[in-house]
């Protein structure tokens, strides 16, 4: 099974589907794109699964653009937005190969996408994401750290990109078993984001049964310079 079909079968499944956003993403949001200037904001969430955050941005009146590989995931954003009277555009595309022009957003959001990437792509990822935002542009992104549990006992595969063993029908990430996944280091994240003119790195760790599973993400918080 492909990667591809593995997160359209995900995608089938309630759990993969949330509805609510992320709290991290309504705060970047109203911190970066005020309320009262809302439509004047073109926003691209790159990764949107489901679409639980471009509904959020589109409800609260952003102009949204949603993008995922995964085809099942973009049908279920589409069905959502119509359902509530939303205007999204929607896209089938890989994060690492945007298909927009330079400078086409005010503000990107990738929530849990990157670290799905070896490594390389990651790192093209990322200069993708500097490419289509506007000087001045903010991005804001969640990926894995080198110290998530997932990484213990991962097979390498190259340089901090592994193969996730059976993770157990315990874990609360237990659908990810035999993903790749890739993690990087605080230094790292820095020096991904270093073509970004302003780059804040937050540590979110939460522990699961007892420390037994630990989530432990990185929050970047990038600005592309101003002209």
């Amino acid at each position: 099974m492909t990667a591809t079909n593995r997160w359209d079968e995900l995608h089938e499944q309630p759990r993969f589907c949330p509805v609510y956003p992320h709290e991290k993403v309504v705060a970047f949001t109203f911190r970066s794109f005020p309320r009262d200037r809302a439509g004047s904001f073109r926003i691209l969430d790159v990764g949107c699964g489901a679409g639980r955050h471009a509904i959020f941005l589109a409800s609260e009146g952003y102009r949204v653009v949603a993008l995922d590989y995964s085809a099942r995931g973009v049908d279920e954003t589409a069905r959502r937005a119509g359902a509530a009277g939303l205007t999204i555009e929607t896209c089938v595309a890989e994060a690492d190969t945007l298909p927009y022009a330079d400078g086409s957003f005010d503000g990107v959001v990738c929530y849990g996408v990157l670290c799905y990437l070896p490594w390389e792509r990651k790192a093209q990822a990322i200069r993708e994401l500097h490419r289509v935002l506007v000087p001045g542009g903010k991005a804001f992104v969640m990926t894995r750290s080198t110290e998530d549990s997932r990484f213990r006992g991962a097979e390498p595969l190259g340089h901090r990109t592994f193969r996730l063993r059976d993770l157990g029908d315990g874990a609360p990430s237990s659908a990810e078993s035999g993903m790749l996944m890739s993690a990087m280091t605080r230094d790292d994240a820095h020096e991904l984001f270093g073509a970004f003119g302003e780059v804040v790195v937050n540590r979110s760790t939460i522990e699961s049964a007892e420390g037994a599973f630990i989530d432990d993400d990185w929050h970047i918080h990038a600005t592309r310079s101003p002209r």
